[in-house]
């Protein structure tokens, strides 16, 4: 690929870097609300759902792993570009589906593109924009989860109800293909780390293995992961089957979930560049364990509060970890080895959503009219996975200030 050697602004490189998560994000996370309706659309059982999202993981852990050896040896912005029209077409394909193999398959797919781009934009923000300021910047890419939690996944439910399951698919398949455009137009080549005149190690497995805090952010991605899918497949079960939600509330709460980690993710920004990482993702479990006690541990508590204040705090909890642990592993590797640090931890993390999706869906059991049983089991494993992320990244920031 040819491409632009012009300057770039910080708000278009942070606004074209957060389409691209907005895309991602919603790509993955579409697929778990809609997992009712896939249910009865593709006779899915319930408990399965979690597998569309392992499918998805997987995939980008299996590739993330393979890739990590030679990402660094491309323009960042050739990879983004070509990963992201991978993934448009593979969402494209599920929307085609007509059973739960094929479903699976696009999933698989997705993953496999998903992946590479999810390393390749925070390469890129890592390369681009100074230290004493990415925290801020990492918090305003992260609020593309927030607009895909307010926009797309609302819109997309929306559309579903209005349409079919299938119009989602294509919908995101769409932006997709007109971000990367974009990306191709706007972005200027980001090469400096194939700089011949600077002298820098070979990057293989080993040096990426072989670092004492480079492991313990693999282990902290890991355990951090594996918590959040536990629970996030079996969010929209647990509100519509388990919790009575009605399935035209699912998008309200999403909306105002959404609302509410937008402002927690310029909150955590704030903390990030002022105080440390260790400390905005204790603030950010803390606030996530209201929804763990609440909404799954003690249900009950449903009888007395409204929904939003049970749901809410999963997503300003969850925006809070994501932008301090992002930043966190930002800071971590040099800059010619940086790609494939980024796709390792990017591989630990989707290995380990999968393993999560699937260890609550053997945790979990249907009884009758579909309730899902055993959740309160499933969140407390959930919430000592979170809080065992803690010591993990304050570990990593007294290693990476010694440097």
């Amino acid at each position: 690929m040819r491409t632009s050697q012009h300057a770039i602004s910080e708000p278009m490189l942070i606004f074209l870097i957060g389409a691209v998560q907005f895309i991602d994000i919603l790509d993955f996370m579409m697929v778990m609300p809609l997992g009712p309706d896939l249910a009865d659309a593709l006779n899915l059982e319930v408990k399965k759902m979690g597998y569309l999202s392992s499918a998805y993981t997987f995939a980008a852990a299996l590739t993330g792993i393979i890739s990590s050896m030679f990402l660094d040896k491309f323009d960042r912005k050739t990879l983004l570009f070509y990963s992201l029209l991978g993934l448009a077409i593979a969402t494209f394909l599920g929307g085609l589906s007509e059973n739960e193999q094929f479903l699976l398959f696009s999933r698989f797919v997705a993953g496999a593109f998903g992946g590479p781009a999810t390393a390749a934009s925070f390469a890129i923000i890592a390369d681009l924009v100074e230290p004493e300021r990415r925290g801020a910047a990492m918090g305003k890419v992260w609020g593309a989860f927030s607009i895909a939690s307010v926009i797309g996944v609302p819109f997309g439910l929306e559309l579903a109800r209005m349409t079919n399951w299938r119009m989602p698919f294509f919908a995101v398949s769409t932006m997709a293909i007109l971000v990367a455009v974009l990306i191709f137009f706007k972005l200027p080549s980001v090469r400096k780390h194939l700089d011949s005149k600077l002298k820098h190690a070979k990057v293989t497995y080993l040096s990426l293995l072989n670092n004492k805090t480079y492991v313990i952010a693999y282990l902290t991605a890991s355990l951090g992961t594996m918590a959040a899918f536990m629970i996030i497949p079996y969010i929209s079960p647990q509100l519509q089957i388990n919790l009575h939600v009605p399935r035209s509330d699912i998008s309200i709460q999403y909306f105002i979930g959404g609302i509410a980690s937008f402002f927690a993710m310029r909150l955590a920004g704030f903390l990030l560049d002022r105080y440390s990482a260790s400390f905005t993702t204790l603030i950010g479990s803390l606030i996530l364990s209201i929804t763990l006690f609440g909404g799954y541990i003690y249900p009950q508590v449903t009888n007395y509060l409204p929904m939003v204040f049970v749901f809410a705090p999963f997503m300003i909890g969850m925006s809070m970890r994501n932008v301090s642990s992002s930043t966190n592993f930002s800071k971590i590797p040099t800059l010619f080895d940086r790609a494939g640090f980024m796709s390792l931890i990017s591989s630990f993390q989707h290995l380990f959503a999968s393993l999560g999706a699937i260890l609550a869906s053997k945790i979990l059991y249907e009884t009758e009219h579909h309730y899902l049983a055993n959740m309160d089991y499933v969140a407390v494993i959930a919430l000592c996975l979170f809080f065992a992320t803690i010591p993990l990244i304050a570990i990593t920031e007294g290693l990476r200030q010694k440097k």
